[in-house]
């Protein structure tokens, strides 16, 4: 879908431990490593790989420990979205 040019958001909801802002590691995906840390950070980690956003950035991934965070993020998400069509 990435190739077709889909941008692609990711929402992390709930997500267990210490946010970071790591971009996605590629090579951590799929290897079962333990070198990321916790499952919850490889889980961490592969949601931002499957987010769209920019190399070494988390542009199209976000976090919401709550789900009074989810509306505000919504709306972060349909800002971009429209901004993109107005271009």
């Amino acid at each position: 879908m990435k190739a077709a040019g889909v941008e692609i958001y990711v929402i992390g909801y709930g997500v267990v431990g210490t946010s970071n802002s790591n971009p996605c590691n590629l090579s951590q995906v799929g290897t079962g490593s333990t070198r990321q840390g916790s499952s919850d950070s490889r889980d961490r980690n592969l949601a931002k790989c499957i987010a769209s956003s920019t190399q070494n950035t988390n542009g199209h991934y976000f976090e919401a420990p709550t789900p009074q965070e989810l509306p505000a993020i919504f709306k972060r998400i349909a800002v971009n979205v429209a901004f993109r069509l107005i271009k």
